[in-house]
């Protein structure tokens, strides 16, 4: 799969505001035909049930609240405006496909744009987010808490990187 540097840029690069309106560009264009598609439902179908198996984990663990009062911190913590940049259009995409309102819910220049009083708005994180668990998770909640959270992680990667990928394929085949 070869993508076009303008394709690359649009999902990739540039403030978090232009791939958001690139993401319901991506919606626009494909959406339909990928609810229509067999193979698009049935990954799609299976990933928002890995990721809402992991949201009720990590819900029950507490962390929705824990990750936004450390983001309200002068440095932002883990989920800083840094992590922002880490979300591409094709990620925004899936999201807004599986029904989350997929906007910028703050602006206070510490915390993620993504990132709401009750926690990260997204179904599908980005891979940074859900990899990296900082010394509060580890030290504040139970290791066999952290442990199930990291397996459904792994198994949720995995599925939204096919995914995604068949859907920049997509992409790539209409651009090109």
């Amino acid at each position: 799969m070869k993508i076009s540097q303008q394709l690359f840029k649009d999902i990739f690069e540039g403030p978090v505001h232009s791939r958001l309106v690139y993401s319901r560009v991506i919606v626009q264009k494909i959406g339909p035909r990928l609810h229509e598609n067999g193979q698009f439902h049935q990954m799609f179908r299976n990933l928002q049930h890995v990721a809402g198996d992991l949201n009720n984990h990590m819900g029950g663990m507490g962390l929705g609240s824990l990750c936004s009062h450390c983001a309200s911190q002068p440095t932002g913590g883990c989920c800083s405006l840094f992590m922002s940049g880490e979300t591409d259009a094709v990620q925004m995409a899936l999201n807004s496909l599986a029904g989350v309102d997929v906007h910028l819910v703050c602006d206070k220049g510490q915390e993620c744009v993504f990132l709401s009083d009750t926690g990260c708005i997204f179904l599908f994180k980005p891979m940074f987010c859900l990899n990296y668990n900082c010394k509060h998770i580890h030290e504040k909640k139970q290791a066999k808490d952290v442990q199930q959270m990291e397996q459904l992680t792994g198994r949720l990667l995995s599925l939204q990187y096919e995914l995604e990928k068949y859907v920049l394929e997509l992409l790539v085949t209409q651009d090109g």
